[in-house]
């Protein structure tokens, strides 16, 4: 392995293993780009097809009262243990943003409806009057 040392106190501030492995105590970058192997994990736009299943809001609700965090996302326990893989975690993020967008689409789309309904309900109860 390959080892840098702090030249003031001789503690130890990166490594890198033959493995390609990397330990260093902070990275500083103008740019930062992480590739993907998706192989256990594929980018995100199987949200937007017709045969993706929506988790209903009330279920999605529980899931967060009983686990303190959100479905397919690590609780801070599995991430103090087990850190962060910056880019699956990019991805299940742009999936939970996804899902929101469908959500907020699916909410829009049900206070125009509860609109028209309403508009519907004042023009009978003016034509009654």
């Amino acid at each position: 392995s390959f080892v840098v040392y702090n030249s003031v106190n001789s503690e130890e501030v990166f490594r890198i293993w033959g493995n390609g492995s990397v330990n260093a105590k902070g990275i500083y970058a103008q740019q930062f780009k992480v590739k993907a192997q998706f192989g256990d994990y594929y980018w995100p736009d199987y949200v937007f097809n017709d045969d993706y299943v929506l988790m209903e809001l009330s279920q999605l609700k529980s899931f967060i009262n009983e686990n303190q965090h959100l479905p397919n996302v690590p609780s801070k326990d599995e991430v103090a243990m087990e850190g962060v893989d910056l880019g699956e975690m990019t991805t299940v993020l742009l999936q939970k943003i996804e899902e929101l967008t469908l959500y907020i689409i699916k909410q829009d789309e049900q206070i125009k409806e509860l609109k028209n309904e309403m508009n519907i309900l004042k023009e009978d109860q003016n034509i009654q009057k």
